[in-house]
């Protein structure tokens, strides 16, 4: 099936709205951020730092429940959204588990 440029996406997105962290895959430091959207292969996040794309960080993503553990994400920054939200610069990336 071929995808039309409004329909790009091979996979569909899930809204989840919630806070994750995140750290370049070089540092040790987490820090706060937000994540929009995700689905098998890629997500939309927010966050403070304006980043270089291609750059790959380590997502962390909070559990739903006491019981399980944080899940770590590697993602890779292919695209920068034009306007800020909240004083933090969106990125769409592609994803991977860590």
């Amino acid at each position: 099936m071929a995808l039309t440029s409004s329909e790009r996406r091979s996979n569909p997105r899930v809204y989840v709205d919630g806070p994750m962290h995140y750290r370049q895959v070089e540092s040790h430091d987490f820090l706060p951020g937000r994540i929009e959207n995700i689905s098998a292969d890629g997500a939309l996040v927010w966050i403070d730092e304006k980043l270089p794309l291609d750059i790959k960080l380590v997502v962390r993503l909070a559990p739903d429940s006491p019981d399980e553990d944080w899940a770590d994400l590697v993602a890779t920054l292919l695209y920068k959204l034009p306007e800020e939200e909240n004083s933090q610069h969106g990125y769409g990336c592609s994803i991977k588990l860590g």
